[in-house]
């Protein structure tokens, strides 16, 4: 899902006045799994890289993901406009002029790990 879904659910909530408290669900509404999104990473920035599974995951991660959004649909009008290829292709166009690079993910991993929100889980 792209930002500009969110900004678009999150201006469409404002304007909607609705009794007590409630919760939408913000996304595509259609199943994508992890290694799905990874090829089309690897695609998208045209890498000759095989993806490696390693077992190691986050408390919390999933495999798959898919947004029930139909309560968003009908009380927001919401619908995604953002294509999948079209957000990873934004995405990536964003990452080279950010120069966020090779680096910068390695730190983030490292730090995952030093609050343990990373590797195997011991049962």
């Amino acid at each position: 899902m792209h930002v500009a879904d969110v900004v678009q659910a999150i201006e469409r909530a404002i304007l909607v006045i609705l009794p007590g408290k409630s919760v939408f669900n913000v996304g595509s509404g259609e199943r994508i799994t992890v290694s799905e999104l990874c090829h089309e990473m690897i695609c998208a920035y045209q890498a000759d890289l095989k993806p490696v599974i390693s077992g190691e995951f986050r408390i919390g991660d999933i495999r798959h993901a898919v947004a029930d959004i139909s309560f968003s649909e009908k009380l927001l009008g919401y619908h995604p406009t953002v294509a999948l290829k079209d957000g990873i292709d934004r995405f990536v166009a964003w990452t080279k002029l950010a120069d966020v690079g090779e680096q910068t993910i390695f730190s983030a991993t490292e730090e995952l790990k030093r609050y343990g929100m990373f590797g195997k889980k011991e049962v």
